[in-house]
């Protein structure tokens, strides 16, 4: 017995052959393939069916239909219309930005020194842009309860900058707009082709 959906459709078992199901070697007429085929009969009328698809063009109709949209066109003039129609438009970044969702991983480099901040953070960008993420966030602090001042916040700058030009980080942005009173930097990556 076969089991069927709440639509009356097959349901396919994953132990069943795809290939028998849908070669066109003969089958054996069963039941169920002779309801189906009534089920078809009665669903399909003349109205309903497809238009019959146009007869292929032979090589030389073809070739006459290319010389006729070809003519009085020279290849410098054809290329030059398309120079002049120039390429896609590039989407500007604040629109860009707006299809970003909320940061999706956070990283919290309190306690680090700066060269160990910027090998974490290095490597959790370049996983993060691998495993396709979009946003994340970045905690760096304000170097409050450092005597020499907040190191990360320049140290981990440095590093987007980089990750910028190799086309991995699309943007970053301080979290509350000043590096000063942040505390962190949403990161976006370059994950879209545009």
């Amino acid at each position: 017995m076969t089991k069927k959906n709440k639509n009356k459709i097959r349901v396919i078992d994953s132990n069943q052959d795809l290939y028998d199901l849908f070669s066109d070697k003969p089958k054996k007429i069963t039941e169920e393939s002779i309801q189906v085929n009534e089920y078809i009969s009665k669903s399909t009328s003349e109205s309903d069916a497809l238009p019959e698809p146009e007869a292929e063009l032979s090589d030389k109709e073809f070739a006459e239909l290319l010389d006729n949209s070809l003519k009085g066109k020279s290849m410098d003039k054809m290329m030059q219309e398309k120079k002049d129609r120039g390429g896609p438009k590039k989407v500007p970044l604040s629109k860009r930005l707006k299809r970003y969702p909320p940061p999706e991983l956070k990283l919290d480099l309190h306690g680090f020194t700066g060269d160990g901040a910027t090998l974490k953070a290095d490597s959790f960008i370049r996983t993060a842009f691998r495993n396709q993420l979009f946003t994340l966030k970045i905690v760096v602090g304000k170097g409050i309860h450092s005597d020499f001042g907040a190191v990360l916040p320049g140290v981990v700058e440095d590093l987007l900058l980089k990750l910028k030009n190799e086309g991995i980080v699309l943007h970053f942005a301080w979290e509350k707009k000043k590096k000063a009173k942040s505390g962190a930097i949403i990161v976006y990556l370059n994950q879209f082709n545009d």
